[in-house]
């Protein structure tokens, strides 16, 4: 193993928070300090990378959550709409049912010589 290699492994047991306070107090010289320097952008570019590939997932998700929200409201439209439908009819049928009632009130009135 090269000693950047073994440097890179001593990085990664030691972590990125370790890593920083290192470079800010000056452990490191030279190679090394532009070493850890390059590890750490590295690790923040792959970070960079998996953050936009989890925004661009969340974004599809939420894409895909949109489009089956808008084929339910559709549905719902649908079904309020044959409702309204329904509700007229109903309501005619009691207008209807009403007259007839009231026509059925005079004709037993006038046979039976209520008034």
């Amino acid at each position: 193993m090269s000693e950047q290699e073994d440097f890179f492994f001593e990085l990664e047991s030691i972590g990125e928070g370790d890593v920083r306070v290192k470079l800010s107090q000056g452990v490191w010289a030279n190679r090394r300090k532009s070493w850890a320097e390059g590890w750490l952008q590295s690790r923040m570019d792959l970070g960079l990378k998996a953050r936009a590939a989890l925004d661009l997932s969340l974004a599809a998700d939420s894409n895909a959550t949109a489009r089956e929200t808008n084929l339910i409201l559709h549905d719902t439209l649908h079904v309020a709409k044959s409702a309204k439908g329904a509700a007229w009819v109903a309501a005619a049928a009691a207008w209807v049912a009403a007259f007839v009632a009231m026509l059925s009130a005079v004709v037993v009135c006038i046979q039976t010589k209520c008034y």
